[in-house]
This record gives C-alpha cells, sequence and structure tokens, in this order.
C-alpha cells in the first residue's frame, strides 16, 4: 500500500488518483503516504518514509523515516519533532540496544 485516502464522496476518483483530479464534489484527502526504498524500484520493500498529512499545508505533515542494515533489519526510526531510535542488532538478530 502506497497511500491511504479517505473521504465520503469519490467523485472521478480512480486507482492512480483517488482525489479525481479535482472533480466537483470528490473530497478525498491523503491521510497516509508511505514510500519504499527512497522510491527506487528493484528495492528490498522496507518502508523508508511515512507521511501523515495534518491538513493543506505540508509543513504540518507528520513525517517518519526508516533505516535498514544489510540484513533488512530496520536500525533507525526519526519521527517528529526530533524524537528517534537507533536499534543495534547481534547476529541471531536481537537487540542489543536501544
Amino acid at each position: 500500500m502506497l497511500s491511504v485516502y479517505v473521504g465520503t464522496n469519490d467523485t472521478g476518483a480512480t486507482d492512480t488518483d483517488p482525489t479525481g483530479g479535482g472533480a466537483t464534489g470528490n473530497n478525498m484527502l491523503a491521510v497516509q503516504v508511505n514510500v519504499y526504498d527512497g522510491g527506487s524500484g528493484g528495492g528490498d520493500g522496507n518502508l523508508t518514509k511515512q507521511t501523515l498529512p495534518v491538513d493543506a499545508n505540508s509543513a504540518d505533515d507528520r513525517v517518519w523515516t526508516f533505516q535498514y542494515d544489510w540484513r533488512n533489519r530496520q536500525t533507525q526510526a526519526t519521527a517528529p519533532q526530533d524524537y528517534y531510535t537507533v536499534n543495534t542488532f547481534d547476529t541471531l538478530d536481537r537487540v542489543t540496544q536501544v
């Protein structure tokens, strides 16, 4: 899933454009937008960015970013308001340090 939209009128909506391209009455709004592998093809399917739009101003969006090691284990998560976590794993995939 790349994006989640909500609304009560999907007039003119398509799979590629749930907003209907501005069709009259369409009130579908994105409430979650996901980016996998930094937006490039041929990746490992890792969620690298998640955006939760708050309003029409993109500066107000809540944005999380994620990083992974070569074993596809999430090693870092950065959240809004300068919150972040860093995980260290042992060779058996156990978290040894947060």
